[in-house]
Formats: structure tokens, sequence, C-alpha cells
């Protein structure tokens, strides 16, 4: 089954997780030329986006009864999507 974590430590610790490897990329980036660095730069900030996201999605994870992981991959996620999706836009 598919789980998420729901103790705030859990939910943290993919948090920090993110920041470790936005932080990782950044001094990578620092070691070289900042010229022609497009996509790299857009890694770090769809790690940025993403690690700014999290607690709220994970929230909202939390709290919703989810089906067994073959339910879900036979969907294509469709059923999970949706409640995620309905709970950002309240």
């Amino acid at each position: 089954m598919i789980t998420f974590a729901n103790s705030i430590i859990d939910r943290i610790e993919y948090v920090d997780y993110w920041e470790q490897e936005i932080k990782k990329l950044d001094a990578a980036m620092r070691k070289v030329s900042s010229a022609n660095l497009q996509g790299l730069r857009d890694d770090i900030d769809l790690y940025t986006e993403i690690r700014n996201n999290l607690p709220q999605l994970s929230n909202i994870l939390k709290d919703i009864n989810s089906l067994n992981a073959k339910k879900h991959s036979e969907s294509g996620f469709t059923e999970l999507i949706e409640a995620v999706e309905l709970r950002l836009m309240e």
C-alpha cells in the first residue's frame, strides 16, 4: 500500500531532503562559470518549487484516504490527483 508519512518529523525529513538537494546543486553550480547553465538553473528552480510546495502537499496527502498501490497504478493515479487538485482549490 502507498502511504505518505503522517508524522510531522517524517514530513520535515522530506522538506530537508529537498533543501539538501538545492544546496548541493547550488554549491556545484558555484564551482563553474555561470555562462550557459540554463538547464542546470531549471533544475534548481524545480527543486526550489518542490521544496516550497511540499509542506502544503504533504498536509493534503496525510489526510487523504488513499487506495492501494495497484488500484492507483491501474487508474493512472487519477483519483489521487483529483483529490489533491480539489484540496488545493479550497
